[in-house]
């Protein structure tokens, strides 16, 4: 759990945004979870000394989750490995070219292509799952060419920062970029 400041600049914002973290707090559930609240202007610049002083009237705290994916890769594994053990067939390194549709056009399989080798097989399949993530446009593509895009990538830049931008135990969002994005300092 990862408490993370965001500044506030205007005294409308401080229920604004602390409305929001609130349905964030409702929606982590408070089983593990911390509950957000509001930082004076002092305690804010005293967290976070190279914060803008002029304008701040004080902060908005909520907590953020954390895991360790490498824990989550491993079980991954671990669950294939299973699958396999009772007939399953995996495959890595493949990509979906085609999805395959039964008389009623449902999805049954897909057609698949090796990126090592460039061997195409089908895979028949009772159920199909597109787990692809921020790949998930094309293969609705491939179901429904004139399929609207769903998910809109983003990308983010990584910079490692002296330690006395930030404390060591809490990160700091600012939402105000004139660009509509948003910056994320965590530790």
């Amino acid at each position: 759990m990862l408490p993370i400041m965001l500044p506030i600049y205007k005294y409308w914002r401080v229920p604004y945004y602390l409305a929001g973290c609130k349905m964030y707090d409702v929606f982590a559930s408070k089983e593990n979870m911390d509950t957000s609240y509001v930082m004076s202007k002092d305690k804010a610049l005293e967290t976070f000394p190279m914060l803008k002083s002029d304008g701040l009237v004080g902060a908005v705290v909520y907590y953020d989750g954390q895991y360790n994916d490498s824990r989550m890769n491993i079980a991954l594994i671990i669950l294939i490995m299973s699958a396999v053990k009772h007939g399953t067939f995996a495959a890595n390194y493949c990509e979906v070219t085609k999805l395959n549709k039964d008389g009623n056009s449902k999805l049954n399989g897909a057609r698949v292509k090796d990126a090592l080798t460039g061997d195409e097989w089908d895979i028949r399949a009772e159920g199909v799952i597109n787990a692809t993530g921020p790949f998930s446009n094309a293969l609705l593509t491939l179901d429904n060419p004139s399929h609207k895009p769903i998910v809109q990538p983003s990308s983010g830049i990584h910079i490692t920062l002296p330690n006395y931008y930030s404390p060591r135990k809490m990160g700091f969002l600012d939402p105000a970029m004139s660009d509509r994005r948003v910056i994320f300092f965590l530790p």
